[in-house]
């Protein structure tokens, strides 16, 4: 699924993040549209299949930037 999500630059010019982890919590970054959220979607979806995990509805979230 590489290249299926632009993800953020932090500052002007800064390097592109699509995700950070910590221990057993993942954060999705990605440009707020259609197309990507699509794959991001795509993405968890696959990494379930693959795992055997599910994610936990109750603890899953979708924030935007005020920007947005």
């Amino acid at each position: 699924m590489e290249g299926k999500i632009i993800g953020v630059a932090i500052s002007w010019g800064g390097p592109m993040i699509t995700n950070l982890c910590f221990a057993d919590d993942n954060l999705l970054l990605c440009r707020a549209n259609i197309e990507e959220c699509r794959n991001s979607q795509q993405i968890l979806h696959k990494y379930e299949a693959e795992s055997g995990q599910k994610l936990n509805q109750d603890k899953t979230t979708i924030c935007f930037s005020k920007n947005v």
